[in-house]
């Protein structure tokens, strides 16, 4: 009867927590989202892919592949290659910044729009 009893004690603390974690947004590899203004880069790719902000905030890219080295590149500035830690960078002008990971472009790439503040 007690290992009855735990199987399920076990599957409603399993099932719960699925319900918690369905009330967060998540991303395409099923974690949470990043908070607004940050950028994930994790398993070869950045979450969320567009970022959408407002002139003069600052979006951090924070490296999650901790074996795998990537750059954040926009063509004419970026961040140096790195495996962890993060880069910011502060977009004043309104308009659409293409960046790709300058070691696995074209396929790794992202999207920042910058809005009128």
């Amino acid at each position: 009867m007690s290992r009855k009893v735990a199987l399920l004690s076990l599957l409603g603390l399993t099932a719960s927590g699925c319900a918690v974690g369905l009330n967060q947004p998540t991303n395409n590899f099923g974690a949470p989202s990043p908070a607004p203004g940050n950028v994930v880069l994790l398993n070869s790719s950045f979450i969320p892919h567009r970022i959408t902000i407002k002139a003069g905030q600052t979006v951090t890219w924070h490296w999650e592949d901790h074996n795998t080295p990537h750059d954040v590149s926009f063509g004419d500035f970026g961040s140096p290659i790195q495996s962890d830690g993060t880069w910011s960078h502060t977009f004043d002008t309104p308009g659409t910044y293409n960046y790709v990971c300058g070691i696995h472009a074209p396929i790794m790439s992202g999207q920042v729009v910058v809005t009128s503040s």
